[in-house]
């Protein structure tokens, strides 16, 4: 699976996961709930606090560049192409192989 990531940026709200201790499981809760789309993972904030999942409806609100030490995972693929929302500035392309 191919995740974007937007440095130094998040999205507001989304339902936590508490027991994430890494961005990996954080990842791994996403890819395992239908109706995730992205993830937001702070490693500036206790295990409980850090890692949030959003829906597509909330992607056309990132915070790009605001929220220091937060990392914006995002999931945009049809047939292997990835698509970039045209209000976000461009991210990083990751490709993740497993955890």
């Amino acid at each position: 699976m191919t995740w974007l990531v937007y440095d130094n940026s998040k999205v507001y709200g989304g339902w936590p996961v508490s027991n994430a201790s890494s961005s990996a499981v954080c990842r791994q809760a996403c890819e395992q709930n239908s109706t995730c789309s992205a993830y937001d993972y702070d490693e500036t904030k206790q295990p409980r606090y850090q890692c949030y999942l959003h829906t597509a409806a909330s992607q056309d609100y990132v915070y790009v560049g605001t929220a220091l030490g937060v990392k914006h995972y995002t999931r945009r693929h049809i047939c292997g192409l990835v698509f970039l929302s045209p209000r976000l500035s461009l991210p990083r392309l990751i490709r993740d192989v497993g955890l």
